[in-house]
């Protein structure tokens, strides 16, 4: 597998999707993953393996996000859930899926307190890679809260560009993109994975 065998540093995907089809995806491909999600139940960053890192979880106890590291030897794609997860481990009891008005309202407040909501492992990552946004509106004020946060960690010296692949635009958006330039491809998703497919280089 290309990603598995040519990575050399933490490759970082950010879902608002519950379900757990991307796990599957890296499964079949067979790479290493951290998925990790906030629970409502304690406010900590809860992390599964996937079943060859499986060792690892005793060494990742759940953690306030603002202090959250991963413990780990080797690079692996770490999946940040920003909705939570419906997976069969986590009971409904202790879910944090932000569904309703009054969810987002209680996950945007717990950005400013001490605890914070993105783990500090997913800022790092995020605050010196470029953003590539798949199928998210930028007209989700979540999302736009999540890429302002992060986008303030960057230093000075960035200078990697976003860029968003999107069929159409809203006005807003566009003004948007426009004002923390973020480099817009009009495509369809479809469309865009064949040219990534024809670009990616072929086993020797």
């Amino acid at each position: 597998n290309y990603l598995s065998a040519n990575c050399v540093s933490d490759y970082l995907i950010v879902t608002a999707n519950y379900d757990c089809l991307m796990e599957k995806a890296l499964d079949a491909l067979n790479v290493p993953f951290a998925a990790v999600t906030m629970l409502r139940s304690d406010g900590k960053i809860h992390v599964r393996f996937c079943d060859t890192l499986s060792n690892l979880k005793d060494q990742n106890p759940p953690t306030y996000p603002n202090h959250f590291t991963l413990q780990r030897r080797n690079p692996l794609v770490l999946l940040y859930k920003i909705h939570a997860c419906l997976h069969e481990q986590y009971q409904s009891s202790q879910d944090s899926v932000v569904i309703s008005d009054e969810d987002y309202v209680r996950y945007l407040s717990r950005m400013a307190d001490n605890n914070g909501v993105v783990p500090a492992a997913v800022k790092t990552i995020m605050s010196r890679k470029p953003c590539l946004f798949l199928g998210y509106s930028l007209n989700d004020w979540n999302v736009r809260s999540i890429f302002q946060k992060i986008t303030e960690t960057r230093g000075d010296d960035f200078d990697v560009k976003d860029y968003s692949v999107t069929f159409r635009l809203s006005r807003f958006e566009e003004a948007y993109c426009e004002r923390k330039k973020i480099d817009v491809l009009k495509t369809d998703l479809a469309s865009f994975v064949k040219l990534v497919e024809a670009k990616r280089p072929t086993a020797a």
